[in-house]
This record gives C-alpha cells, structure tokens and sequence, in this order.
C-alpha cells in the first residue's frame, strides 16, 4: 500500500472527557482510526501522538512546545479546538510544513454569556447569598441595604475583539453604557 492510500491516524486529546461522536460523523467512510487520548503534560503528547497524522486538540492541555513538534514527525496538522494557537510553536510547525488550524468563532456566545452571568452575579454579590444559604440563612438583607441596577452603569472592557463586542452587546441590552480600550482597534 503507497503511503497516499494507507489508513490515516488521527488523535483526539480529551479523549475520555468528550465522545467521538461528531469526529466520527467526519471522518465515516475514510481511512482514518481516531486515537482519543488523555493528555497533561508536554511528555504525554510526545508519547501518546508521536506517530499521528494528525492531531485534533479539543483542551490545550499542555503546550505543543519545539520538542513536541520535532516527535510529531509523520503530523501534517495540528487542529486546535479553540481560538487561540499561543499554545502551540507555530514556526517549529511550519518549519516542518505542519500546518496549524483553529476555530476562530469557538464559544464566542458562550464566553460572552458566562462573562454575563459573571457580572450579574458580583452586580447582586451572589456569593453571599449562595454562603448565607448554605449556612442555613434566609434572608434579603444577607448582602447590602441598597440594590444598585445595572441601567446607566459604565461597563469597561481591556480589549475590544469579537468575544468584548458581544459582552458590549449584551452589557447594553441591560442599559449599560460601554467604554473599551483595544491598541488594534
């Protein structure tokens, strides 16, 4: 069998905290053994992926450093699951004519709604609440006397990419005013 049609590894990280469900809708009807692994640490993805195809990262859960890049000699790319690649040596990749992928739009309304989540919680200092109830306390006065609304606050974001605009967003749904600093924007 030529190496052009010879059965393709591809290894999954996180392999015991998802399913392969939607990886292996992909990849049905192709040459391809899905490897699903556990990693933590740089040694773990030398050892468990040395001899992959390629690499579907779903956690980044250790960096993909020059040394895991060098092991990774039959790996043609490294597929991150997220949007950031700052994990992963990029020029050691390329040098190797590995290409390295993401998913740029990767949980943007998920990490916007939890951010959304985040703030409504300190705005009406859930903690407390949750602390009182656990200690058997019932009552509305746990926290603070006075109940601040978030309409006409000012709600400032360092940094102002896709993730930020869609807190903004939101934030404004609610009657906040927004203010943000980004050097790129």
């Amino acid at each position: 069998m030529t190496d052009q049609h010879r059965e393709r590894t591809v290894g999954v990280t996180a392999g015991s905290a998802f399913d392969l469900s939607v990886e292996e809708t992909v990849f049905d009807g192709l040459d391809v053994t899905l490897r699903p692994v556990d990693i933590e640490t740089t040694d773990d993805l030398i050892r468990e992926l040395a001899d992959v195809d390629a690499v579907i990262d779903r956690l980044l859960a250790a960096p993909y450093t020059a040394d895991v890049i060098d092991a990774l000699d039959r790996c043609a790319v490294i597929a991150r699951c997220g949007i950031g690649v700052d994990g992963i040596d990029t020029e050691r990749a390329a040098a190797h004519g590995m290409y390295v992928v993401n998913v740029p739009v990767y949980c943007q309304d998920e990490v916007s709604e939890h951010t959304i989540m985040l703030l409504l919680a300190l705005e009406r200092n859930l903690s407390a609440y949750d602390s009182a109830m656990h200690d058997g306390v019932w009552a509305q006065d746990v926290t603070t006397e006075h109940i601040h609304r978030l309409r006409g606050q000012t709600l400032g974001l360092v940094g102002f990419g896709t993730i930020a605009q869609l807190v903004a967003e939101k934030a404004q749904a609610f009657g906040m005013d927004i203010i943000a600093s980004d050097p790129y924007m």
